[in-house]
């Protein structure tokens, strides 16, 4: 069985800062006050209508115009962009972290790329578990199942 995940993740009390934006846009809260945005392919084609931006690789679904509305958000708050896919065991990750304004860093393909993403935004890990465990990141096996 696979996983995959596609994701925006920031604090909580800023996501509102991006879900305003678009009618798709979806804030599900996490532990330790952050929250999860899906990128459904609804809200991604809502981002990128006519499909009129390219994406910045290795991801998937993150594209320049996502990254020029996130930019101006990041003045206010550290926002997060993960993707991973598994299947059987086998799989990568990639994250991307914007701040001040500016990208700060990508951590494109490492076992390890969403919890050091993690672990800069502030998640503090709890009960031996690791950031993606303590945020509970493993509930859903889809991205979109984190709507329902």
């Amino acid at each position: 069985m696979g996983y995959y995940l596609e994701a925006i993740i920031c604090q909580q009390q800023d996501a509102a800062d991006f879900t305003s934006l678009f009618t798709n846009a979806k804030a599900v809260p996490l532990e330790q006050g952050f929250c999860l945005i899906p990128m459904s392919e609804a809200l991604h084609d809502e981002i990128n209508p006519d499909n009129d931006s390219s994406a910045i690789a290795p991801f998937t679904l993150l594209t320049k115009k996502t990254e020029q509305v996130l930019l101006p958000i990041s003045f206010k708050t550290t926002i997060a962009y993960v993707e991973a896919e598994y299947f059987g065991g086998q799989g990568a990750q990639s994250a991307i972290v914007w701040a001040t304004g500016k990208r700060m860093f990508c951590l494109p393909g490492g076992q390890q790329s969403i919890n050091e993403t993690l672990r800069y935004m502030g998640v503090v890990k709890e009960g031996g578990r690791d950031e993606f465990n303590t945020l509970n990141l493993g509930k859903h096996r889809r991205s979109l199942d984190w709507l329902s």
